[in-house]
């Protein structure tokens, strides 16, 4: 069985994150990340203009964590 570290979409799975890879979209002025930290997921969105960190969220769940990340 090969363990893929992408979704067929692109992003990286749950497999990937698990192995300490991240996600990361740029935004205006800032970025946005996701990755997993000892089994919980984790979006977190910064200001690069104001240096300040906008939100920090934590999930239990991909399906939680994806759609915060979206939605950034």
């Amino acid at each position: 069985m090969k363990l893929e570290l992408t979704t067929k979409s692109g992003l990286i799975s749950a497999y990937g994150l698990a192995c300490g890879y991240t996600e990361s979209k740029p935004g205006k002025g800032g970025s946005t990340q996701l990755w997993m930290e000892h089994g919980v997921f984790h979006v977190r969105k910064h200001d690069f203009d104001t240096g300040q960190r906008i939100f920090w969220k934590s999930f239990s769940t991909l399906a939680e964590a994806r759609r915060a990340f979206a939605a950034a």
